[in-house]
Protein backbone atom coordinates (compact mmCIF):
# COMPACT_ATOMS: atom_id res chain seq x y z
CA UNK A 1 0.00 0.00 0.00
CA UNK A 2 1.78 3.30 -1.00
CA UNK A 3 1.82 6.49 1.43
CA UNK A 4 -1.01 8.14 -0.41
CA UNK A 5 -3.85 5.34 -0.07
CA UNK A 6 -6.37 5.95 2.66
CA UNK A 7 -9.01 3.73 4.03
CA UNK A 8 -11.09 3.71 6.69
CA UNK A 9 -12.31 0.66 8.37
CA UNK A 10 -16.28 -0.03 8.07
CA UNK A 11 -17.30 0.21 11.78
CA UNK A 12 -19.97 -2.01 13.95
CA UNK A 13 -23.14 0.06 12.62
CA UNK A 14 -22.71 -1.30 9.26
CA UNK A 15 -23.07 -4.44 10.95
CA UNK A 16 -19.79 -6.09 10.84
CA UNK A 17 -19.23 -8.06 14.00
CA UNK A 18 -15.30 -9.22 14.27
CA UNK A 19 -15.92 -12.79 15.59
CA UNK A 20 -17.93 -15.80 14.64
CA UNK A 21 -18.36 -19.43 15.44
CA UNK A 22 -18.33 -22.39 13.05
CA UNK A 23 -17.06 -25.52 12.06
CA UNK A 24 -13.33 -25.62 11.01
CA UNK A 25 -11.34 -28.92 9.98
CA UNK A 26 -9.06 -29.94 12.95
CA UNK A 27 -6.67 -32.68 11.41
CA UNK A 28 -4.71 -33.33 14.83
CA UNK A 29 -7.45 -35.70 15.92
CA UNK A 30 -6.61 -39.40 14.44
CA UNK A 31 -10.12 -40.89 13.64
CA UNK A 32 -11.60 -38.93 10.26
CA UNK A 33 -15.43 -38.49 12.01
CA UNK A 34 -13.37 -36.25 14.42
CA UNK A 35 -11.59 -33.95 12.15
CA UNK A 36 -14.15 -31.00 12.40
CA UNK A 37 -14.49 -29.29 15.19
CA UNK A 38 -16.33 -26.01 16.79
CA UNK A 39 -13.66 -22.58 16.52
CA UNK A 40 -14.12 -19.16 17.31
CA UNK A 41 -13.37 -17.29 14.13
CA UNK A 42 -11.97 -13.69 13.76
CA UNK A 43 -12.65 -11.59 10.34
CA UNK A 44 -11.48 -7.45 10.82
CA UNK A 45 -13.87 -5.27 9.50
CA UNK A 46 -14.65 -4.58 6.08
CA UNK A 47 -12.02 -1.34 4.41
CA UNK A 48 -13.41 1.17 2.44
CA UNK A 49 -10.55 2.58 0.00
CA UNK A 50 -10.82 5.91 -1.72
CA UNK A 51 -11.82 4.51 -4.89
CA UNK A 52 -15.11 3.43 -2.98
CA UNK A 53 -14.00 -0.15 -3.14
CA UNK A 54 -14.17 -2.51 0.18
CA UNK A 55 -11.46 -4.75 0.64
CA UNK A 56 -12.31 -7.91 2.89
CA UNK A 57 -9.41 -10.01 5.43
CA UNK A 58 -9.77 -13.31 6.02
CA UNK A 59 -11.74 -15.34 8.19
CA UNK A 60 -9.99 -17.83 10.51
CA UNK A 61 -9.95 -19.62 13.96
CA UNK A 62 -8.17 -18.11 16.89
CA UNK A 63 -9.42 -20.69 19.31
CA UNK A 64 -10.66 -24.34 19.09
CA UNK A 65 -12.93 -25.53 21.37
CA UNK A 66 -12.33 -28.80 22.56
CA UNK A 67 -14.39 -31.82 21.80
CA UNK A 68 -14.05 -32.93 25.57
CA UNK A 69 -16.95 -29.85 26.29
CA UNK A 70 -20.49 -30.76 26.52
CA UNK A 71 -21.58 -28.29 24.07
CA UNK A 72 -18.67 -26.94 22.05
CA UNK A 73 -21.37 -25.17 20.00
CA UNK A 74 -22.39 -23.57 22.65
CA UNK A 75 -19.04 -22.40 24.32
CA UNK A 76 -17.91 -21.37 21.01
CA UNK A 77 -20.84 -19.28 20.49
CA UNK A 78 -21.02 -17.65 24.28
CA UNK A 79 -17.28 -17.04 23.48
CA UNK A 80 -18.51 -15.13 20.64
CA UNK A 81 -21.14 -13.00 22.32
CA UNK A 82 -18.74 -11.83 24.68
CA UNK A 83 -15.85 -10.92 22.55
CA UNK A 84 -18.47 -9.23 20.13
CA UNK A 85 -19.67 -7.11 23.24
CA UNK A 86 -16.46 -6.42 24.36
CA UNK A 87 -13.87 -6.03 21.34
CA UNK A 88 -14.25 -2.33 20.89
CA UNK A 89 -13.94 -1.36 24.65
CA UNK A 90 -10.32 -0.18 25.89
CA UNK A 91 -8.59 -2.80 28.92
CA UNK A 92 -8.93 -1.65 32.15
CA UNK A 93 -5.88 -2.29 34.63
Amino acid sequence: MNDTHTAAPIREDDGHQCWSADKTAYLRNHEPADRTAWAVLYQSAPVRNESGSTSLSLNFPVLIVSAYANEPEAVARRVVDILNKHWDEEPTQ
